[in-house]
């Protein structure tokens, strides 16, 4: 009897765990292929957060190479870096852009003018200056410089400005000297033209600033000294600017430079400048950052009151321009590298 009752079918088995393994093997095979794609991009985040951990020099140098690759891995790698708290890792990034020639990196770069840390700002006007893209890199400076919203970033700018040929800069210098309302920036501009002064060619200086023909016969002669356009006159402005009396707090540019070489090769305190006067960072005026200008160009010191009387300031302005032909007819090397000048 029991052989004859039928038995009831077992329930059929679902068939979830079939559709799971599916799934799971698809999810993977999609991961597969989104790291295979964007392998690259995956590394550099990697050797980004690497760097940002490493303590020692060596590793630190060794994912900096890395990211430095190419364009990708610097862009972010600087994306990053920029990011971070500690400063130094953010002048990596600068580094970082520095390398990178995509059409952007300029523009970026140009964002850490405004940083919050000097020895950042210092280091993205420098890596401006010495860009490839050097069109580019003017035009970040220059819109940066005329910026009256961030003092600091504009004074930035300025430091990068006095890295260039006068031809670009000297206009935008002299305006800022002239116009700029942050004392800061004014004294930066200074300098910058300073800078300009002690370091251009032979020709350009003299093309731009004491319009003198370097080959001239009397490029020594005060009385032959053709005048510039005013908004490229350095001697002018600087003259103009010892009656700035707007005070400033804060080191300018190649003082920051020559206190850091004095820290490293003799650890000393503050430096003293060419004149034996002792830089500070406060109670300083614009006029000061002039008539030390002009010192070093006259080789004797220079008061910022001395351009008092009209008379006055027109025998110190011939007295520069004389002192600037004399050198230039004289100095037949490029002051940069030591190579001949073009003249020659």
């Amino acid at each position: 009897m029991d052989a004859d009752i039928p038995t009831p079918d077992a329930p059929a088995t679902p068939r979830r765990s079939s559709w799971w393994f599916y799934l799971s093997i698809a999810v993977l095979v999609g991961l597969f292929v989104i790291v295979v794609a964007d392998r690259k991009r995956i590394r550099a985040a990697w050797w980004a957060y690497r760097l940002s951990q490493a303590a020692d020099l060596q590793d630190r140098g060794y994912y900096l190479a890395l990211l430095s690759g190419d364009d990708v891995t610097a862009t972010i790698g600087y994306q990053y870096l920029s990011d971070q708290p500690d400063a130094d890792l953010r002048c990596l990034a600068v580094y970082l852009m520095q390398s990178c020639e995509t059409a952007e990196s300029t523009g970026e770069m140009g964002l850490l003018l405004d940083d919050a840390d000097q020895a950042v700002r210092n280091a993205a006007a420098v890596g401006l200056a010495f860009r490839g893209d050097r069109y580019g890199a003017m035009a970040v400076l220059k819109r940066t410089l005329q910026d009256t919203h961030s003092p600091r970033a504009s004074a930035a700018a300025a430091a990068g400005l006095g890295r260039f040929s006068a031809t670009l800069s000297c206009p935008l210098l002299v305006k800022a000297v002239r116009e700029h309302p942050s004392a800061l920036v004014r004294a930066q501009a200074v300098e910058s033209l300073g800078s300009l002064i002690q370091s251009i060619d032979e020709s350009r200086m003299n093309s731009s600033i004491s319009g003198t023909d370097a080959e001239g016969p009397n490029a020594d002669s005060a009385s032959e000294v053709r005048r510039t356009p005013e908004d490229c006159d350095i001697v002018l402005a600087l003259v103009e600017a010892m009656d700035d009396r707007a005070t400033f707090d804060g080191d300018l540019a190649v003082e920051r430079e020559i206190q850091s070489a004095a820290a490293f090769a003799t650890a000393s305190g503050r430096p003293a400048d060419a004149n034996g006067r002792a830089r500070s960072g406060k109670d300083r005026s614009v006029g000061d950052i002039a008539a030390g200008v002009l010192s070093d160009l006259l080789g004797r010191e220079i008061l910022s009151n001395a351009a008092g009387a009209a008379a006055e300031r027109q025998t110190l302005i011939d007295e520069c321009r004389a002192e600037y032909a004399r050198r230039m007819a004289s100095r037949r090397l490029n002051p940069i590298d030591g190579a001949p000048s073009r003249g020659d």
